[in-house]
């Protein structure tokens, strides 16, 4: 076969044979031949000089980011704003002060070296007699000296570390000449641990009725009392010492009325029920309180003693006193701790807790790593002659306050530990006027949650109350805090 030329050429079907191709182009030729215009180097119908080796490398200029391009992430988070906790680290010299209990307890109630060494099997056989044992215990244990000394260098010590944290943060407001009752006062823990929280109080007149069964546990109170003072400076309050149980009447009404850690003990083995002993309770408190007062009841952070707080509020609104803390409304109870149900108590880590009452703790067999509490704060609300003078005044407020329901924010108390929900999101559980919530969130949103710390107080975005999301497992409100990150 031959072309115009006479020039032999072959099949196709040997260049296919040979592996050779037609007249498609090479590998690696150029889509465009070489320019010959001005521009192409060398002279015109020359070709390019050839160059060897790999193409050269351009440099391209990039711009760095700022410094604040890149701290602040492509779609921001803005979390909610967290107005408030539970408990608060306290300031000033309060740490210093919880690190001395143990001199200051040795000060007050001397020991020898021989009974500190076997401290911590008395605080063991003093943990079974207050928790397994409880049906034996006799009434009146802490009069019993070596009881004493063991209660005040484990459990008061722990029950300072706990109230100290949350009397930092709670709104006492107390003036010179207030008038205050420690129902079940044992050792004087509640004035002590005030003392220790808010050295803005140490120059107020004060006067407290320490009220408790036990002489002694009264009579040592005062002594580890006036050691702090001692220590700290400042003038002391007035204690006057009562001994008798609770009901016994005091020679005056008081401002505030306070009891730690007493009602699960006197509950303890009564076969009337629980809501029936929560209405006698609280009225037996309210005997204690003026008309302009207020009554703060701390208990164990359990579920049975959350649902006696949980009750107890409830009494307590039906006289009269309207719940401030850590409730952030006064309406019905989301958290009422009925069996199998979620209840209504604030968490910490102890980690910052004295580092001899860790060991003490560890040499006993009871440490902790976390220290719990349930607890009311309920302001008595005026007196009905005064609420009259005040009608005009709160119905002018009216609007303003429907609008701020309608629209406004919503504080929520955080209650429950972090809980990992499906499709990497985080939940916590909370308190709020219209019910209990499930916060959840992913990306930023869940690492805000996961941060925040048990009692936080949270401003949270209304929900539309016509189209609520409800968690299947307990019915409480969705509320899903949007990351613009999360494309769901």
């Amino acid at each position: 076969m031959t072309d115009e030329n006479n020039t032999e050429k072959k099949p196709f079907w040997e260049n296919i044979a040979t592996g050779k191709k037609g007249r498609g182009r090479k590998r690696n030729e150029p889509t465009a031949r070489p320019r010959s215009d001005s521009r192409q180097r060398g002279t015109e119908g020359e070709k390019a000089p050839h160059r060897e080796g790999p193409a050269p490398h351009i440099e391209r200029t990039v711009r760095k980011p700022r410094a604040e391009e890149r701290k602040t992430p492509r779609f921001p988070f803005t979390p909610p704003v967290v107005s408030g906790h539970v408990f608060t680290q306290p300031a000033g010299d309060a740490r210093a002060l919880l690190d001395a209990f143990f001199d200051i307890a040795q000060a007050a109630l001397p020991l020898d070296s021989k009974k500190i060494q076997q401290l911590p099997g008395i605080i063991r056989e003093l943990s079974h007699n207050l928790t397994d044992e409880r049906s034996d215990r006799r009434l009146g244990y802490m009069n019993d000296p070596a009881s004493i000394s063991a209660y005040v260098r484990f459990y008061q010590w722990w029950n300072l570390v706990r109230l100290t944290r949350l009397f930092s943060s709670l709104p006492l407001t107390l003036e010179s000449g207030s008038v205050l009752a420690d129902i079940g006062s044992g050792p004087l823990t509640v004035p002590i641990a005030l003392w220790i929280a808010r050295p803005d109080l140490r120059d107020k007149e004060l006067t407290w009725y320490c009220l408790d069964l036990s002489q002694n546990a009264l009579a040592a109170g005062e002594e580890l009392y006036l050691q702090y003072v001692a220590k700290t400076g400042g003038s002391p309050w007035k204690i006057v010492r009562v001994r008798g149980e609770f009901g016994t009447t005091l020679k005056r009404r008081v401002s505030t009325v306070m009891c730690a850690n007493m009602f699960n003990e006197l509950i303890e083995g009564q076969e009337r029920p629980l809501e029936a002993l929560a209405k006698d309770y609280a009225r037996e408190l309210s005997s204690y309180a003026d008309e302009e007062s207020s009554v703060l009841v701390i208990e164990p952070g359990v579920p049975f003693a959350a649902r006696f707080i949980s009750l107890l509020r409830d009494s307590l609104s039906r006289l009269g006193f309207a719940p401030v803390a850590p409730c952030p409304h006064d309406g019905p109870c989301p958290f009422p701790g009925q069996r199998g149900g979620k209840w209504c108590h604030f968490v910490f880590d102890t980690k910052d807790a004295p580092k001899r009452l860790h060991s003490l703790s560890e040499d006993a067999g009871l440490s902790k790593d976390r220290a719990a509490l349930s607890f009311i704060h309920a302001v008595r609300s005026a007196p009905k002659e005064e609420q009259q003078s005040v009608v005009e005044e709160l119905s002018s407020r009216a609007v303003v306050s429907r609008l701020k329901k309608s629209f406004g924010a919503m504080p929520a108390r955080i209650m429950s530990d972090p809980i990992r929900l499906p499709e990497f999101q985080t939940g916590r559980y909370a308190c709020s006027e219209i019910g209990m919530l499930l916060v959840c969130g992913s990306y930023r949103a869940a690492d805000f949650l996961r941060d925040c710390a048990s009692g936080s107080l949270v401003d949270l975005p209304r929900p539309d109350m016509r189209h609520l999301e409800r968690d299947g497992k307990t019915g409480a409100i969705i509320i899903r805090l949007k990351d613009r990150a999360d494309r769901s």
